[in-house]
């Protein structure tokens, strides 16, 4: 009988600590300054292929998006220029995070149009992004996915 408490007592413990690590990926915030680092265009028909991937470097690698606490957004472009990396422009609005449908849609300052960006991943290092948005890479009639890796 001791043999089968201490059988189910290291049991619960063991599930414990699972628990405890899942929990660390659900505790991750999206309120940071991330910095893009790759994007990709997935097809639509299987999710799975990739049809464009490019890794970001020079000054497209500066570009941000940053989600603030106060519901705000800003996403930052730079530019070479004179041969020096330089700011470009922003963009920025408002966002809205939903945690249980694990989306964010965002709104620019200067438009009413709303898009939602689904959140494939999420944690303390790492946010990546998809986004449909009427665009058929491959020309097969089935709009493909723009997917954005951004790291802190």
């Amino acid at each position: 009988m001791t043999k089968l408490y201490i059988l189910g007592a290291v049991s619960l413990l063991l599930l414990s600590c699972k628990t405890d690590n899942d929990n660390e990926d659900n505790a991750a915030s999206i309120v940071a300054n991330w910095k893009f680092s790759k994007a990709e265009v997935v097809s639509g028909s299987d999710n799975t292929t990739v049809l464009y991937s490019q890794t970001l470097t020079g000054c497209d690698a500066n570009t941000t998006f940053e989600f603030k606490s106060d519901g705000k957004y800003a996403i930052r472009y730079f530019l070479k220029q004179n041969n020096q990396c330089q700011f470009d422009y922003e963009d920025a609005g408002i966002y809205n995070y939903d945690q249980t449908a694990q989306t964010i849609a965002t709104k620019r300052s200067n438009s009413s149009h709303t898009e939602i960006y689904k959140v494939e991943r999420l944690n303390n290092d790492e946010l990546v992004l998809s986004l449909y948005d009427d665009y058929d890479q491959n020309n097969d009639g089935i709009e493909d996915k723009n997917v954005y890796y951004l790291n802190k």
